[in-house]
């Protein structure tokens, strides 16, 4: 209480016996009263009530702050380990030190004026290595789209519009034998059959039999991994609108370029866009999706893996009748 009297936020009025009382009027209302006074709280109480404000903005800003620096440093670190992986002949440990010291700086009790400059130098440090990877990384893509462009051409069919490739036949609850054992049936829910042509010695009735089949119909990747048409421009309705959503899609699953790059080589592009959207599809099961896609690039060039027996996993998962019929 005196702390508050010396400041002259409230002040004493003492009674000539030293207690605290109030003395009435005989009409019963004002009189005189002795004791504390709270009269220059209640004047200045805009003052306070603004000053308690600019302590609350103070606040609000200190903690916006310090989030903006702990997610400078998580995107900072990512870039840096991103660095390390994709771009391992470049030396990152300059980068790591500057960054280490701008954090060593940051005193623990750090106030408003202490984490501004960090911001500055964190955010200075993260669009200088968002830039070298971006330039550095375009670049490799670059050099290998020249180098495989022969490779893949073969592979891509980007400006077919067809659901169904060369090979397929779609009937209505028929179906047409070939060659014994080398003709495959899978009947989806509905009247609608799709007939495709295994090589010869393939064709057991299992998925596994479909590893050497011709390339997987649109329509009915589309029908087996239906969230990834949110993520093309205007839906899928060729090759090239999946492909451009897969790469969206790798991005945003956190699968490395260069995983990607190399599932497209030893797969294809179609199939390493239709490996992207069946991991879409289980996103939530996948802990890393990048060491998945690259698991199934390595199964692929052993010839260990075809995205088939992925596609009718999902048409099943998704509540489609599958059944593989072997032609008699």
């Amino acid at each position: 209480m005196s702390a508050l009297v010396e400041t002259g936020l409230i002040f004493r009025k003492d009674s000539p016996n030293g207690k605290r009382y109030a003395r009435k009027a005989r009409a019963g209302e004002g009189g005189e009263a002795f004791g504390f006074s709270l009269a220059p709280l209640v004047s200045r109480a805009a003052e306070f009530e603004a000053l308690a404000e600019q302590v609350r903005s103070e606040r609000l800003q200190l903690k916006l702050m310090k989030e903006r620096v702990t997610l400078l440093r998580r995107d900072i670190v990512k870039l840096i380990e991103l660095g390390f992986e994709e771009l391992p002949h470049i030396d990152w440990s300059a980068q790591y030190k500057r960054f280490r010291a701008v954090i060593d700086d940051i005193p623990r009790q750090a106030t408003i004026g202490d984490l501004e400059p960090a911001v500055d130098g964190l955010e200075c440090l993260q669009l200088e290595i968002s830039n070298l990877l971006e330039d550095k990384l375009n670049s490799q893509k670059t050099s290998a789209k020249e180098s495989h462009s022969e490779r893949h051409k073969h592979n891509s069919n980007t400006q077919s519009t067809s659901d169904l490739e060369p090979g397929f036949r779609k009937i209505q609850g028929t179906k047409t034998a070939l060659e014994p054992e080398t003709e495959v049936t899978i009947e989806t829910r509905g009247s609608e059959a799709i007939t495709i042509l295994l090589e010869r010695g393939g064709g057991d009735g299992t998925d596994a039999g479909l590893s050497d089949a011709k390339p997987v119909p649109l329509g009915l990747v589309r029908q087996a991994c239906p969230q990834i048409i949110a993520y093309a421009r205007s839906g899928i309705a060729n090759w090239s609108d999946l492909m451009a959503a897969a790469v969206v899609v790798r991005s945003m699953l956190g699968v490395s370029p260069s995983a990607y790059e190399e599932a497209c080589e030893i797969l294809g592009q179609e199939n390493a866009a239709i490996a992207i959207a069946c991991i879409l599809e289980r996103a939530e099961q996948i802990n890393s999706a990048g060491g998945y896609l690259r698991a199934l690039t390595d199964k692929a060039g052993r010839g260990e893996f075809s995205v088939w027996p992925m596609v009718l996993a999902q048409l099943r998962a998704n509540g489609s009748h599958v059944r593989l019929v072997t032609a008699k």
